[in-house]
């Protein structure tokens, strides 16, 4: 995209939010979520086991975040110390490691409704990476006034086992629901964060964290296509402190499905004048590519043949008379394709006269 495109709350041909940036944040989220991905951004750096630590600060009351410990992770090294440290200690609360860190401040505006203020809501809110330490059976945040916030072990970690899809099938674009057990014998509260693999475990997609049900309906768009059977999805158990996983017994294929295809402009049954500007715009994505454009999709008339390939397009000296416009979108693998009509006049005059006035009737 040039740097004269608009992605947020926009108006004319660009509506909102394009599908480039809502993918763009939507991996972003993942990959901030995930175990995997914070060790893939610190390649060189000695991986170990982590605990990730996060939460929120108003008032100087902390709230913590289940925390979760994730194997072979790398230490980001980004922490900026601050007044906030994170405390590892031992069973007789001797420390063990501290991490210093500077949370990000969050504020909402201060507002007036119907004559009531709300002031502005200020929130420091914090997710390190903590290197475990052997022994740690205490984990404390302290900053300004002492210890603000712990979290002692129990005696037993929860379990989990993931039930379904558990082995070779094939998920269809209807999608599917993961299925699991948990238990834990302390009678812990319990926090699930549920990941797909589409190449045999190598990389993993956060799709739920810290949710309660031990299930989770997975929409088709939410998975990647798989090359064979390389499909994999994992559940990360915690009870506020110890962690346990789970993954699917073996892996499955998620079969390839056609590009999603959104067409803005042209609208089905438009005029325009041959001397007028047509302006042509779609959104084409595919889970294989990503966001197509460049030579995707291909904008195609009935009467004048190709008129151009892109997201974007503008034409000008069409054919007189009534096209059928084509746009295909075709990820290498798979195709959609959507068809508008076009009326197209010789000279502005013939155009369709806009009704002014307003319709109005009486109240019922």
């Amino acid at each position: 995209y040039g740097p004269g495109w608009s992605d947020v709350m926009t108006y004319c041909s660009n509506q909102w939010i394009s599908d480039y940036t809502y993918k763009a944040i939507k991996n972003a989220i993942q990959d901030e979520f995930s175990g995997q991905g914070a060790a893939s951004q610190t390649a060189g750096l000695p991986a170990q086991d982590s605990y990730l630590v996060a939460g929120s600060i108003r008032n100087g009351q902390v709230t913590l975040d289940p925390i979760f410990l994730y194997p072979d992770v790398s230490d980001p090294g980004d922490t900026i110390p601050g007044d906030y440290d994170i405390v590892l200690r031992s069973q007789n609360g001797a420390e063990l490691a501290r991490k210093a860190f500077t949370p990000t401040l969050v504020a909402s505006g201060a507002d007036r409704n119907n004559g009531v203020f709300t002031p502005a809501i200020r929130t420091l809110i914090f997710e390190e990476w903590m290197p475990e330490e052997a022994g740690t059976r205490e984990i404390s945040i302290e900053g300004p006034g002492g210890i603000l916030a712990s979290i002692q072990a129990s005696n037993n970690a929860p379990t989990v086992n993931v039930t379904a899809p558990n082995g070779p099938g094939v998920i269809s674009n209807a999608g599917t629901r993961v299925e699991w057990t948990a238990n834990d014998v302390n009678g812990d509260d319990i926090w699930f964060n549920v990941e797909f693999s589409p190449d045999n475990g190598v990389n993993w997609t956060v799709l739920a964290w810290e949710i309660y049900d031990e299930f989770l309906e997975v929409d088709r768009s939410s998975l990647q296509s798989t090359s064979g059977a390389n499909g994999l999805f994992r559940v990360w158990v915690s009870d506020g402190f110890h962690t346990s996983v789970d993954q699917s017994d073996a892996p499955f294929t998620v079969a390839t499905r056609a590009p999603s295809l959104n067409v803005i402009s042209p609208l089905d049954d438009q005029y325009v004048s041959a001397n007028q500007t047509l302006n042509l715009q779609a959104e084409a994505y595919s889970d294989l590519v990503g966001v197509m454009d460049g030579d995707q999709p291909r904008w195609v008339s009935n009467v004048d043949g190709l008129l151009g390939t892109g997201d974007q397009v503008s034409v000008t000296g069409l054919t007189p008379g009534t096209h059928a416009i084509i746009i295909v979108a075709n990820d290498g693998t798979r195709t959609s394709s959507a068809v508008r009509t076009v009326h197209v006049t010789e000279f502005p005059s013939q155009l369709p006269q806009l009704e002014l006035g307003l319709a109005a009737s009486p109240a019922q």
